[in-house]
């Protein structure tokens, strides 16, 4: 499967426009993409990419994470407020200050986030400063499990 916005659920799509009785040819004129692409996304067969996750979710009235399930998780991280936002990472570098490789490292919990980032982020995937704050911090937790992991591999081999 190609690339595109991980936790996208298919059958989402698809419950969402058959309860709106929208058939795959009116979805697809309204995004401007080919019907077979619609089936695709409904499938599983490939993953929408960021900005049309965005147009799917406003041409069926629906917000972006209801296309997501898969996403939704108590503790999210950067990672996923990013996802659940619909946004790539050159989009929030570009409408931001912060700079792709820094989003990256702040994604994976290696660099510190500063005030400056929080509200930045805040504001790019409309969430709460204080949302932010306890994304980043799973995003460090998650870290700090993937170097145990991989500390206890390397000693048992």
């Amino acid at each position: 499967m190609g690339r595109g916005v991980r936790g996208f659920s298919g059958a989402a799509l698809r419950r969402t426009r058959l309860a709106q009785s929208l058939t795959l040819d009116d979805l697809a004129v309204a995004l401007e993409v080919s019907e077979s692409t619609i089936r695709r996304w409904e499938l599983g067969l490939a993953l929408p990419m960021a900005h049309n996750l965005r147009a799917i979710a406003a041409a069926l009235g629906v917000l972006v994470v209801d296309l997501l399930p898969s996403r939704l998780s108590p503790n999210p991280t950067l990672k996923d407020l990013r996802a659940l936002a619909a946004l790539t990472l050159d989009e929030v570098a570009n409408s931001s200050q912060i700079s792709r490789s820094s989003l990256l490292r702040l994604e994976r919990g290696s660099m510190h986030l500063n005030e400056t980032s929080r509200l930045v982020l805040a504001n790019a995937y409309s969430v709460t400063e204080d949302q932010v704050m306890a994304a980043y911090t799973e995003s460090v937790k998650a870290r700090a499990r993937r170097s145990l992991e991989r500390r206890a591999q390397a000693r048992s081999r």
